[in-house]
């Protein structure tokens, strides 16, 4: 590791303020300042490990109390690991800190003023160094008349639309989806001449075909006027944004009983708690915690739909009146704004509103194995959007969430900023809603884990294009596409089975003794627990204790009937989400085991079909005849094409332990892994 320092001498804060009856009434309880720090030397493409600040404080002059750092910030682009190369490759940044001193309210009445000295503050910033040398000036964007290339960028790039480092020439290259879980690419590429295999390195980005997909636009064909956020906004249920609360103003010298509610300038509304607040006091609330309690300042407001960072686009609607519009985002989820967080951009044509074509995506390199007998490089890589598996989610709790307020509430518990935009178009009438908490884990995990993610748990469709990713209503696309079984298909593998079938549920919670729960009717039956001879009967552990948290973050506590309810709910998931109660079909198709011949003509049919299609098979010997979904996908990066697909009736079934490998450590239980989370289809021959 390396480090560049950057140093300011010195400067002063200094606050005025008056003081009345032990609180602050005018002028500013603190002083804040910002600093610039500039910092040369720092190479293109190096990752920031560590940023300090050492400083020298001079004693607090009249009354300042205390001296903190509140936040810092790196520039350009605000960026921490990996920290983005310079436009002009100087290798120069600016670390921003704040610094804040607080005046102190319990002087004497009157008015104070005081100031504090910061001498030799020093910035020190720690890195690992990215590739050895400048890197050369960026290439142009280039406007392709056919396919883009196979290619590759360096880790700290954001710029695509043009060659990159190299135009990369594998020998072969495998692309592998699977719905709801792995997007990944394996490729080998020669130890040429040219040094293209170099940067070759973890941490790079490569520029890789996919099948085509699209992604719809709610306004399709539309004409509609486009406006956009200028600040941070709020998508609302209805016209109605929070209002301020206020009580009568504290005083010191009036007596309070508990339940007395006090408005506080400058600190907020609070409720009175201890029957000693019945004498005359000298601390603000704040200061007095054991006899007050900050209450609510402001009202909620209607729901909110989403939280719009500055920059979203939004359609208009109508005018609500009283300041606010009607809008919609691009995906469909209506609501409000104000008017003023938008700003007008311009009328949009049919023709602008067509939906996203997605053709080439970028993954990030993980791993490199050289083999030097064969002068091969073995790269293995992720799409990017698993870059959101590198930032935790820290204390989300939610309590039946609309879907894009429960998009919001994981986006807005991330750690870390993450680049793209996370979207939808699924309803709370048509889709439900979400509760549950997560602490600790992953981006990843918290949207795609299989029990408490926000897409198994509203059985929609994940699509990414790049860094954007789109939770979205499941369509059932069937292309006409028919699987036949033939005694003679070789490369199909045809699989049915009832070993996990259930068609009984027994839910089972906590009693507040902590011994079990049982439903007063024991169980839930599957309305086709009649179309088999047997009954199949699984136990099934529903979170909770009567008496105990919850967990919506309410405060409220579970009651016995409430958990009844949500015993019941549990149950019917295992049918009406994971179909458990249904006998599981599993195809798998190979289609580079299959000839030229006129008998297998119609398997050309399934090159055309993506992930989340539906397909139908056939078995006349049984009578079989189902309707899959597409849920895994191999493709063919160099030839384009669709190698081999698999296709089964219960989607989730496929995917249960796709995410395992996907996680990154401690971030999911080791009953959620298998030796092999995902059937490999058999090996493909050229």
């Amino acid at each position: 590791m390396s480090t560049a320092t950057a140093t300011i001498e010195n400067f002063y804060l200094y606050s005025s303020w008056v003081n009345s009856g032990g609180r602050i009434i005018e002028g500013p309880s603190t002083a804040t300042e910002t600093k610039a720090f500039v910092v040369s030397g720092i190479p293109s493409g190096a990752a920031i490990e560590s940023v300090n600040l050492n400083a020298d404080y001079g004693s607090p002059l009249s009354g300042v109390r205390m001296l903190r750092v509140n936040s810092v910030s790196i520039t350009p682009g605000n960026q921490t690991v990996p920290l983005a190369p310079t436009a002009d490759g100087n290798g120069t940044y600016t670390v921003v800190f704040e610094f804040q001193a607080y005046g102190d309210s319990s002087l004497s009445d009157g008015t104070h003023g005081g100031s504090v000295t910061v001498q030799n503050a020093t910035v020190t910033v720690t890195y690992t160094s990215g590739q050895p040398g400048p890197e050369p000036e960026p290439e142009p964007d280039i406007d392709w008349n056919g396919p883009r290339p196979i290619s590759v960028f360096a880790p700290g790039v954001n710029r695509f639309n043009n060659n990159g480092q190299a135009v990369l020439h594998p020998i072969d290259g495998k692309l592998k989806m699977v719905a709801n879980g792995a997007y990944e690419i394996t490729m080998r590429h020669p130890i040429d001449p040219d040094g293209k295999w170099e940067y070759l390195i973890p941490g790079a980005i490569i520029r890789a075909p996919v099948p085509e997909e699209t992604v719809e636009n709610a306004f399709i064909g539309i004409s509609v006027d486009l406006y956009r956020t200028n600040t941070t906004a709020e998508l609302r249920e209805s016209a109605n944004g929070p209002s301020p609360i206020t009580y009568p103003e504290w005083n010191w010298k009036d007596p309070y009983v508990v339940g007395s509610r006090v408005t506080c300038t400058g600190f907020g509304n609070y409720k009175c708690i201890e029957y000693d607040a019945t004498s005359q006091q000298i601390m603000v609330p704040p200061y007095s915690s054991s006899w007050w309690v900050e209450i609510a300042s402001s009202t909620s407001g209607a729901a909110v739909l989403a939280q719009l960072p500055p920059g979203q686009d939004l359609y208009y609607l109508e005018d609500a009146g009283g300041g606010w519009y009607k809008m919609s985002t691009p995906m469909g989820i209506e609501g409000y704004v104000q008017s003023a967080q938008v700003t007008y951009v311009r009328h949009m044509t049919p023709e602008e509103t067509d939906e996203r074509i997605i053709e080439d995506q970028l993954f990030r390199v993980k791993h490199v194995t050289i083999d030097t007998d064969e002068m091969t490089v073995t790269v293995y890589a992720q799409h990017v959007s698993y870059d959101l598996a590198a930032i935790l989610v820290r204390d989300v709790k939610m309590s039946k969430a609309a879907p894009a307020m429960a998009i919001t509430g994981i986006v807005d518990g991330l750690m870390m900023p993450y680049p793209g935009q996370i979207a939808t178009n699924l309803t709370t009438d048509e889709n439900g809603t979400y509760t549950g908490a997560i602490n600790g884990k992953n981006g990843i995990f918290a949207f795609l884990d299989p029990d408490s993610g926000i897409v198994p748990t509203f059985d929609a469709r994940f699509a990414r294009d790049n860094w954007d990713l789109f939770i979205l209503k499941k369509t059932e696309t069937d292309r006409g596409v028919r699987i036949r079984y033939g005694k003679n298909a070789q490369g199909i593998s045809w699989k049915r089975s009832i070993e996990n079938l259930v068609t009984r549920v027994v839910p089972v919670a906590k009693a507040q003794d902590g011994s079990d729960l049982y439903l007063p009717e024991q169980y839930v039956d599957s309305p086709k627990i009649h179309d088999y001879p047997v009954i199949y009967m699984q136990r099934l552990a529903v979170k909770g204790q009567v008496g105990k948290d919850d967990g919506t973050g309410t405060g409220t506590a579970w009651t016995e009937a409430a958990l009844y309810d949500e015993m019941r709910a549990k149950a019917y998931e295992r049918y009406t989400v994971d179909h458990a109660d249904i006998v599981y079909t599993e195809i798998s198709v190979n289609f580079e085991e299959q000839g030229d011949t006129d008998e297998f003509a119609w398997l050309k049919d399934l090159e055309h079909v993506r992930i989340y299609d539906v397909v139908k098979a056939e078995d006349p010997r049984v009578g079989l005849e189902e309707s899959l979904t597409v849920s895994e996908m191999e493709w063919d990066i160099i030839r384009r094409k669709v190698t081999a697909i698999k296709a089964a009736t219960n989607l989730n079934a496929t995917t249960a332990n796709v995410a395992g490998y996907n996680i990154t450590n401690n971030s999911i239980g080791s009953e959620k892994l298998t030796e092999s989370a995902i059937t490999e289809i058999a090996n493909l021959l050229d």
